[in-house]
C-alpha cells in the first residue's frame, strides 16, 4: 500500500532540506548560513523550514539526528557481525573515523555548536546516552560466545567504545593533530588493550 501523496511530498521535501542544509552548513558555517539560502538550494519555499523544523536550529538538530542514524545504519549494512571481539572493535573504530573524515566540515561544525549552544550540547549528550540496539546485540552475542567476560557490564563497554571513537575522530579530524598512520596505531593499540581486559582468562 502506497503512502498518501501528501506524506510522500512531505518526506521528499524534508529530505531535500536536510541535504541542502548539510551543504550550506558545511560550506558557510552555522552563523553565516540562512534559511533562505537553504530553501533556495533545496528548491522549496522558505516557510517549509519553519513548518517542518521550526527554525534554523531545529533544522540543524534534525540533521544531527539523521547523521547519527545514517552512521549506524550504514555501519551495520557494510560490516556484518564479527565472531571475533578484536575484529568488531577495529571495524567500528575505523568506520567512525572514516565517517568523520568524509563529513569533516560538518563534524567540526557540530563540535563548535555543541560548545557554544546549550541546546545542541543537550542533544549531543542525549544521543551519547542512546545505545543502538543492533550494536548492543552484537556485543551481547560476543559475550555469550565467550569473547567477553560474563562479569563485564556491556553498557559501560559500549560507552567507552563510543568515547574512544569520538576522541580519535576529534584529534584526527577536528584538531588535526593525528595523521592516518597515528590514528590507525591508536586503534590497534586500544583494541589490544580492550581485548586483553575483556577476554576471559584461560584457566
Amino acid at each position: 500500500m502506497k503512502a498518501p501523496a501528501k506524506k510522500r511530498d512531505q518526506k521528499s521535501t524534508k529530505a531535500k532540506l536536510l541535504k541542502a542544509a548539510l551543504d550550506i552548513f558545511s560550506k558557510e558555517g552555522y552563523d553565516a548560513a540562512t534559511t533562505r539560502a537553504i530553501a533556495k538550494k533545496a528548491g522549496v519555499n522558505e516557510s517549509l523550514i519553519h513548518r517542518y523544523f521550526e527554525s534554523k536550529l531545529g533544522l540543524f538538530l534534525a540533521l544531527k539526528a539523521q547523521y547519527r542514524q545514517d552512521f549506524i545504519t550504514q555501519y551495520l549494512a557494510k560490516h556484518p557481525e564479527n565472531e571475533n571481539l578484536a575484529d568488531e572493535l577495529v571495524a567500528f573504530l575505523k568506520y567512525k573515523l572514516e565517517s568523520s573524515r568524509q563529513n569533516k566540515k560538518f563534524f567540526k561544525l557540530s563540535i563548535s555548536r555543541a560548545i557554544l549552544d546549550p541546546k545542541v550540547r543537550d542533544t549531543v549528550q542525549t544521543y551519547a546516552q542512546l545505545k543502538p540496539q543492533p550494536l548492543v546485540d552484537r556485543f551481547i552475542k560476543l559475550q555469550k560466545n565467550g569473547q567477553i567476560r560474563k562479569d563485564v557490564n556491556l553498557d559501560r563497554v559500549i560507552d567507552v567504545v563510543h568515547v574512544l571513537s569520538f576522541a580519535i575522530s576529534l584529534l584526527s579530524e577536528a584538531f588535526e593533530c593525528l595523521n592516518s598512520n597515528e590514528s590507525d596505531e591508536i586503534i590497534t593499540t586500544a583494541t589490544d588493550i580492550f581485548v586483553r581486559g575483556l577476554t576471559p582468562k584461560k584457566s
